[in-house]
């Protein structure tokens, strides 16, 4: 009886421990199952987001080969362009500025602001030289005129004029001492009949030489730049103006830089580059009208309203493309991009610099 017992608690306890195992197992199983479960559901959604992004790329490809069907321009083109053409602007209106010539001459200058100075005169009573300050000043008589040398420490100019008291030349030396002199820059000025005005004007260095030219009224016409190699003159730069008279004013009405480039020793010129405007000229105190070239292919157009601080600014890209841009006192508000003359999209411009796109389909905006 007592061995039946025993085996009854013996089977008791095997079958227990059966039951925990496969418990166990059953619990293993539904834990990997369950994981299993969790990372198909990642990848079907890490799926999902791969298919989200190659859809969106689709969509982006499709959006650029519209754009391009379309002609669009892109802001960063448009931005690259505009900051392009004020570089070339700001280019042009720095260069080819004349030389500030002397207000007065030094007689003039000595008369109008005398200094503390002494007189060196001849046995005869006739003044030799002028000490005032740094600076001496000597006057000389020739057959043609007169003669000036004013002196300031090393630095030596020697005006030339004729006997109308007309400037006709100037020399700018550097004199360390007897053997060791240098001309810096020679200047020499050109009259018409017996007027004081100026109708040609040379600067001349060592390298270098401008030519100025004037109409009668002393108002500049042309610049040329040279480079000097070899004792002859390569024309590298010009300027010219136009004028028109407005209220009894002369205004520039034309305007045009070129650009000479050369090979490496200058034996030939390979290319020439061209910029010009042209200006219409508004009532009071608008500014004026103007339109931009480079190698005669119109790159922009401004024109102002008769509200000040309205106008339109236009950029053209070639091939009929083009972006006028509308402002507000000042402040830009509205981007137009063109195809021709049909209008391909709106950019409007908020006050917190948001902005809204719009596309349509019509002209003459």
């Amino acid at each position: 009886m007592k061995k039946s017992c025993f085996r009854v608690v013996v089977i008791s306890f095997l079958i227990l421990i059966c039951l925990a195992g496969c418990k166990k197992k059953e619990q293993v199983a539904g834990d990997k199952g369950q994981v299993e479960i969790e990372g198909k559901r990642e990848e079907v959604e890490e799926e999902g987001k791969r298919e989200e992004v190659e859809e969106e790329g689709k969509r982006e490809v499709e959006e650029e080969g519209k754009r391009e069907e379309d002609g669009l321009i892109s802001d960063e083109e448009t931005l690259s362009e505009e900051e392009r053409i004020a570089g070339e602007i700001s280019d042009m209106e720095e260069n080819f500025q004349p030389p500030v010539e002397d207000q007065l001459n030094p007689i003039e200058e000595a008369l109008l602001h005398p200094k503390e100075e002494k007189e060196y005169t001849d046995k005869t009573g006739d003044l030799k030289f002028l000490e005032y300050e740094d600076e001496i000043f000597i006057p000389q008589v020739t057959e043609d005129g007169y003669i000036t040398v004013q002196t300031l420490k090393e630095d030596v100019k020697r005006s030339y004029y004729d006997k109308k008291f007309r400037l006709v030349k100037k020399e700018m030396w550097n004199i360390k001492s007897a053997s060791d002199a240098k001309l810096l820059e020679t200047d020499e000025f050109f009259y018409q009949g017996d007027s004081y005005i100026s109708i040609k004007k040379t600067v001349t260095k060592a390298d270098e030489k401008q030519v100025f030219d004037y109409n009668s009224q002393g108002l500049l016409e042309s610049v040329k730049n040279y480079k000097i190699i070899d004792d002859k003159e390569k024309i590298v730069a010009s300027k010219t103006l136009a004028y028109i008279s407005i209220n009894e004013e002369n205004k520039v009405e034309k305007e045009e830089t070129k650009d000479f480039y050369y090979n490496k020793n200058y034996s030939q010129q390979i290319e020439t580059f061209t910029k010009k405007f042209v200006y219409n000229y508004n009532e009071g105190d608008i500014p004026p009208d103007y339109e931009y070239f480079e190698n005669n292919e119109l790159k922009m157009k401004n024109k102002y309203s008769t509200l000040k601080g309205e106008y339109t600014s236009q950029i053209f890209f070639g091939e009929g493309l083009s972006v006028k841009t509308h402002y507000e006192n000042y402040i830009r508000v509205r981007d137009i991009y063109y195809k021709g003359n049909a209008v391909i999209r709106i950019k409007n411009y908020e006050k917190q610099n948001n902005s809204t796109e719009s596309k349509v389909d019509k002209s003459g905006i």
